[in-house]
């Protein structure tokens, strides 16, 4: 709830006293000690329209014709000059500022930032009652003094005796002149209108100040600059690896050892046909042609070259069946290159239902999030004859890059990293549309804790009762106006532009 709409409960409840200012002929509304023009915009969307908002005037002036009826309301706001409140919004705005209702009115738009209040010291009351400007206070013989000895050009000699041999007379009266002539040149002079008592008649605040100020925007506040960008802190651990591998090559590099330096690759213990003939060139070794040297261990090997080699040419063929016996029982530890790790899919999911009378369904899911265009799922069928998919991609441009999203209209096989990859969901109303949902227990209040969701609906029926009471993004579809389809399906993409980055760092945006 923004600052404005919580002064106007307060006012509306009796907690806060509010008062009218008027400053350059133009009208302020003073809530403690912020004051706010007359047509600051606030956060509710007037009916109908995506770009125009209630004023604090229309606000206040509906609230002070509640009881009257709707056309004799219109008649005094028209004849007022001020923005009417439209019929569908007048019961929801009036509950809402009465404290009947909790919930923030359904045309409440958190993205748009009204204008910031204006301190109300910097506001001068145009009344005969303020204060008169300080006067100089000056005795009535004091200027005749002053101008007697301005007016003065020579020292008189003959006023002036000498104190002792060193500061003679003559010498007196040069350092006195010398101090006169420093006085004339040192004093400033005094305004007229200063010493007669007038105030200035400027304003503090000019018109176009007043102009500029009105349509400032808060960028960052004492509390906006302590809000975290993101739930979570993960990241911080690649921060605490990259300065703990930058201390590690300072400590080495102390030792005089260079880190930059490659480690010699480990050696993979696979078969090589041409192993033995490395130890050609030796004579002391001895090929064996009837053996082999798998399962073969090094206390193996040095038993074997001690061997004298009479031994060795006179060996029984069954010995050597008995050692091939034995060496096939022992484990062969045989190195393998490590297996390539399955590729991790960052490409975004999308869920959408899968009942065929919703609004949106995998016939229509591309015309509708990719293209912005709502087209039925009737006309779809009816136009390519589409068969039913299970899931489809859709390509989504932005910044002269193509982006991917998969659309799936059934979640019951989703693994840990496909839930992970879900960055939306789209309902019905329906509850048993979360059934397969069992990540957060089918629960749709935790669901739409930690998944953004949105509601696709004809705006000219009636909310579901379920969908108006959850966490939802409405987005509303005019059944003849399809010129406003991209401007309405714009608000999903907004929403996941600003909820990836900061909870699905990991994912394509």
């Amino acid at each position: 709830m923004s600052e404005i709409l919580r002064y106007l409960c307060e006012v509306a409840s009796g907690q806060l006293p509010m008062k009218e200012i008027t400053h350059n002929n133009e009208k302020y509304y003073a809530f403690g000690d912020r004051a706010y023009h007359k047509d600051t915009e606030t956060n509710l969307l007037v009916y109908g329209k995506q770009n125009d908002y209630y004023t604090i005037d229309a606000l206040l002036f509906l609230w002070e014709h509640r009881a009257k009826t709707h056309p004799s309301y219109v008649r005094d706001a028209t004849a007022a000059n001020v923005k009417v409140v439209s019929r569908p919004d007048r019961r929801e705005i009036l509950d809402y500022l009465s404290g009947n209702r909790l919930e923030i009115p359904a045309n409440h738009n958190p993205s748009h930032a009204p204008a910031p209040g204006i301190a109300i010291s910097r506001l001068v009351p145009e009344t005969s009652e303020e204060p008169e400007a300080k006067k100089l206070k000056l005795e009535h013989n004091a200027r005749p003094r002053v101008d007697q000895l301005l007016n003065k050009e020579r020292v008189d000699p003959s006023e002036v005796r000498a104190l002792n041999e060193s500061l003679t007379a003559d010498k007196i009266a040069a350092l006195k002149q010398k101090r006169l002539t420093h006085q004339k040149t040192k004093i400033a002079a005094v305004d007229p209108e200063m010493m007669a008592g007038g105030a200035p008649t400027e304003p503090l605040v000019t018109r176009y100040a007043m102009d500029v100020r009105k349509v400032e925007r808060v960028y960052k506040t004492r509390k906006s600059v302590m809000n975290a960008t993101k739930k979570t802190y993960t990241f911080l651990f690649d921060v605490l690896k990259l300065i703990k591998s930058r201390e590690e090559a300072a400590r080495l590099k102390e030792r005089g050892i260079d880190s930059t330096k490659t480690q010699p690759a480990k050696f993979v213990g696979m078969y090589n046909r041409y192993d033995q003939e490395r130890f050609g060139k030796l004579n002391e070794f001895q090929t064996m042609g009837t053996s082999s040297f798998v399962g073969t261990n090094l206390s193996s090997i040095s038993t074997l070259e001690n061997r004298p080699l009479d031994a060795l040419e006179n060996h029984k063929p069954e010995d050597t069946a008995r050692r091939t016996a034995s060496a096939a029982t022992i484990p062969q530890v045989i190195g393998t290159p490590d297996e390539p790790k399955k590729r991790i899919s960052r490409t975004p999911i999308i869920i959408i239902p899968s009942a065929m009378t919703s609004l949106l369904t995998i016939f229509n899911a591309q015309d509708i999030i990719q293209d912005m265009n709502f087209v039925t799922t009737e006309e779809k069928r009816k136009e390519k004859n589409m068969q039913r998919k299970s899931q489809i991609y859709i390509q989504r441009k932005k910044n002269d890059t193509t982006v991917p999203y998969l659309i799936v209209d059934n979640p019951n096989k989703f693994t840990d990293a496909e839930w992970d990859r879900v960055v939306a969901v789209f309902i019905t109303g329906q509850l048993w549309q979360f059934k397969p949902f069992k990540r957060w227990h089918s629960n749709p209040v935790e669901i739409f804790a930690k998944i953004p969701a949105f509601h696709v609906h004809y705006d000219d029926l009636n909310i579901d009762p379920n969908v108006a009471k959850w966490s939802v993004t409405r987005l509303p579809v005019s059944r003849s106006k399809r010129h406003m389809d991209k401007a309405r399906f714009r608000i999903f993409w907004e929403v996941l532009d600003r909820w990836i980055p900061a909870n699905r760092p990991h994912l394509r945006w």
